[in-house]
């Protein structure tokens, strides 16, 4: 399982800003975001200040924004949101973000133990795994992909 300090080592040595702040908005919960501002050249993360009692949540929403980081082109950030092609193409972004994430988290080998098992449901391949039902659903669609 990757802990959540190699993740963090990730952020420092790619000079990320990472900020743990509410993200409560209405009624949507957000637990992070990614962005780069270009007047500054410098890629944000910001996660939600709850993660921090959720360890395995922590670690995914962490991965996810660093898929972001690095699947995202920095000069998509500059672009407003507007048209229906732009939300296809934040679908496929946060497609890509999750399967960098997925991937991260879950070597070839601790998912070929993990398979060798007999479990009854994705949650308990998750559990096993460490990650989100999520992110387990994920990896296994790439493996399927990849046989």
């Amino acid at each position: 399982m990757i802990a959540l300090e190699r993740l963090l080592e990730t952020v420092q040595r790619e000079g990320i800003y990472l900020k743990y702040d509410h993200l409560d908005y209405e009624e949507r919960k957000l637990y992070g975001l990614y962005f780069y501002d270009r007047n500054r050249d410098k890629s944000f993360i910001v996660l939600d200040v709850t993660l921090d009692f959720h360890p395995i949540l922590h670690r995914c929403v962490l991965a996810e924004e660093l898929g972001h980081y690095f699947t995202v082109p920095r000069s998509k950030f500059t672009k407003p949101f507007a048209s229906y092609g732009d939300r296809i193409q934040l679908s496929r972004d946060e497609r890509r973000a999750m399967t960098w994430a997925a991937q991260f988290l879950i070597s070839d080998e601790k998912l070929n133990e993990a398979l060798a098992q007999q479990w009854n449901s994705i949650k308990e391949l998750a559990d096993y795994l460490g990650v989100t039902t999520e992110i387990a659903a994920i990896r296994l669609q790439i493996r399927r992909r990849c046989a």
